[in-house]
């Protein structure tokens, strides 16, 4: 809960015991928006969470793991099941003792979840009252990517703003859950936690991983066994998202069923031989199969490279178009025809425009 400078408390927009299900209900309105938390950075205070063994305690850097060493298989047999931490009716059970790592404990948080409540009020604010899951879904898709657009060019300021806009669309659409008795911010928050845990057994239980890599095919395979099992490797992964970024998720999926490409080496012989492919083609039709081959195979490059190909190509186009201003000014300083000139020159021009 947050404090107001007095000393006081004031209620959260949901209570707790008063979700889906209660009595009073998730719509159950919060009392007026108070003052804003105190702004102390030494105003923290220490979390009330028990952590799941004595040696998982904050500073530690000895964990220790259990005798056996569980690594997922990579190739292509059934990999074996992880071991995952037993969860509890409590997943805070498991989280390390201490402070929130935030300037103000989160409290802020907890302000913001009073003010979306505030504005959804029978006397708050016309438009956003009116607003449900289906209307809200084209600002998430564009927060999303004004975010995005933030992070690809460095900009610390703006992409704290868009986290903010980002975290509105998450505020808001638990709002509009709650006030309709479904389910409520701490329902989401709970569900995060659950699922974190649970897929961090490297963390939160015995599992020892190699590196970042295992833990992302890790991270499929637990994921897999939460759904009962997958027949496909595609199955629930968005059509909508770009073609790179589905296409790492669905290797990724690949290899925590077992089928990974075990080195780099490797997956980019792989490639070699689909552009080897790609050259002999001879038709549009079977050049277009070839460049999809190309393009997935890059992306198994990629990942091995523990590159992110959707990000890595969007670089690469900003870094394109920049350079090409450069490179029309300088073709307009020496009078060069870019439409005539010779492809040797456009291309010692182009390089030159680095």
């Amino acid at each position: 809960m947050a404090r107001d400078p007095s000393g006081g408390r004031t209620d959260h927009a949901i209570r707790p015991g008063q979700g889906p299900g209660t009595e009073a209900g998730a719509g159950e309105r919060l009392q007026r928006l108070g003052p804003a938390a105190g702004s102390s950075g030494s105003d923290r205070r220490g979390s009330e969470l028990r952590p799941l063994r004595p040696d998982h305690a904050p500073g530690r850097a000895d964990h220790q793991h259990g005798p056996e060493r569980h690594r997922s298989a990579v190739g292509f047999a059934e990999p074996a099941r992880l071991p995952v931490p037993v969860m509890t009716d409590d997943p805070t059970d498991h989280v390390p003792l201490g402070p929130v790592p935030s300037s103000r404990g989160g409290e802020r948080l907890l302000d913001l979840v009073k003010v979306q409540a505030r504005l959804r009020e029978p006397d708050g604010c016309p438009w956003d009252r009116e607003q449900t899951h289906r209307t809200l879904a084209r600002h998430l898709l564009e927060e999303t990517h004004e975010l995005l657009a933030a992070i690809d060019a460095d900009d610390d300021g703006a992409v704290r703003d868009e986290l903010g806009d980002l975290l509105l669309q998450v505020t808001f659409h638990a709002q509009i859950a709650a006030d309709d008795g479904r389910w409520d911010i701490d329902d989401v928050a709970d569900g995060l936690i659950r699922k974190l845990i649970h897929r961090h057994p490297h963390v939160f239980g015995d599992v020892d991983v190699a590196g970042s890599d295992e833990v992302l095919v890790n991270w499929e395979k637990l994921k897999a066994e939460e759904d009962g099992g997958r027949t496909g490797v595609d199955e629930g992964i968005p059509a909508s998202l770009p073609a790179l970024a589905r296409a790492a998720k669905v290797q990724r999926r690949a290899a925590g069923w077992g089928f990974e490409w075990r080195s780099i080496p490797s997956a980019i012989g792989a490639l070699r031989e689909e552009l080897d492919e790609l050259e002999h083609a001879t038709s549009t039709d079977g050049a277009e199969g070839e460049v999809g081959d190309v393009l997935f195979a890059t992306v198994a490059v990629a990942r091995k490279l523990g590159v992110d190909p959707e990000s890595a190509l969007r670089r690469t186009i900003a870094g394109f178009a920049g350079r090409y201003e450069r490179f029309v000014v300088l073709a307009a300083e020496r009078g060069v025809d870019v439409e005539t000139a010779p492809e040797d020159e456009l291309r010692a021009l182009f390089r030159e425009a680095r």
